[in-house]
C-alpha cells in the first residue's frame, strides 16, 4: 500500500466534502452568473497561463458542455515554446491589453480567470481588463496560495465569484519526506470545479424550461452533424473551433 497515494486521496476526499458542504455557495453563484450569461447569449471566456491554461482549455468542445464556454488560448502559454518562455511571458503583466485584444468581449460575457496560485500577473492583468469593460468575473485558484503572498495583486481581489482548489502554497499535498513535497493539486481540483460549474449551469438552464446548447461526444451517432450546428453558431467567437 502507498502512504503517498492515501494522503493524495484523502485530500481530495476533504476537497469533496468541503464542495458538498460550505463550499458550495460559491460554486452555486458563479454557475448562476454562467447560466444567466447564457441565456443572454453572451460569452463564457477562459483564460489562464501554463498549467492555467491547459484548465482553460478543458471545458472546450467536450462532451457535456455548453459550446459558450470559450477559451482564451495561445500557443505561447502552453509551453509549445518552452517552459522558460511561458514563465517569463504569464510575470508579464503588460501583455494583458494584447491578450484581452484578440478577443470581442461583450459587457454581460463572464471570464473565468485562472491561476493556480491566483496571483499569477498576467492572468490578473486580464481579469482587470474584464472587470474595467463590465464583464463578470469567476476567479479559481487558491486563496491561501495568495494569502502567502500580501505583496502580489490576485484574481480574487477583482472577482465576482471565487473559486477555491484547494491547494496549498507551493501546490503540491503530499510530503514524501521532510521538505520534499510531490503532487500538484490544483489541476485535479480545478478540472473538478469547472466540470461542476458548467454541469450546475446547464442544470440551471433546464430549471428555466432552456435546453442548454451541449456538445456530443464526437463517437455518438450523430454527434457530428448536431456539433457542427453549434459550431455554425459559435466559431466567430470561439478562434478555438
Amino acid at each position: 500500500m502507498s502512504r503517498a497515494i492515501d494522503a493524495y486521496l484523502a485530500h481530495l476526499n476533504g476537497f469533496v466534502g468541503r464542495l458538498a458542504g460550505p463550499s458550495r455557495d460559491a460554486l452555486e453563484g458563479a454557475a448562476d452568473a454562467c447560466a444567466q450569461a447564457i441565456q443572454a447569449d453572451r460569452t463564457i471566456w477562459s483564460f489562464g497561463a501554463g498549467h492555467g491554461q491547459c484548465l482553460a482549455l478543458e471545458l472546450h468542445h467536450r462532451a457535456g458542455v455548453a459550446a459558450c464556454f470559450v477559451p482564451m488560448a495561445s500557443p505561447s502559454l502552453a509551453f509549445s515554446e518552452g517552459a522558460g518562455i511561458e514563465t517569463a511571458l504569464e510575470r508579464m503583466e503588460q501583455l494583458g491589453p494584447a491578450v484581452a485584444g484578440r478577443y470581442e468581449w461583450r459587457r454581460g460575457d463572464v471570464l473565468i480567470a485562472i491561476s493556480s496560485s491566483g496571483t499569477t500577473p498576467l492572468t490578473v492583468a486580464v481579469a482587470r481588463l474584464a472587470r474595467e469593460q463590465g464583464l463578470a468575473v469567476i476567479a479559481l485558484g487558491s486563496p491561501a496560495s495568495a494569502a502567502a503572498r500580501p505583496g502580489m495583486a490576485s484574481i480574487f481581489g477583482l472577482a465576482d465569484h471565487m473559486l477555491d482548489n484547494g491547494a496549498p502554497e507551493g501546490d503540491a499535498v503530499v510530503e514524501l519526506s521532510p521538505g520534499l513535497q510531490g503532487a500538484a493539486f490544483s489541476s485535479v481540483s480545478g478540472s473538478l470545479l469547472l466540470q461542476l460549474l458548467a454541469l450546475r449551469a446547464a442544470e440551471r438552464l433546464l430549471e428555466q424550461g432552456l435546453t442548454p446548447p451541449l456538445w456530443q461526444a464526437s463517437a455518438l451517432p450523430g454527434a457530428d452533424a448536431h456539433n457542427d450546428r453549434l459550431a455554425a453558431v459559435w466559431r466567430q467567437r470561439n478562434h478555438s473551433l
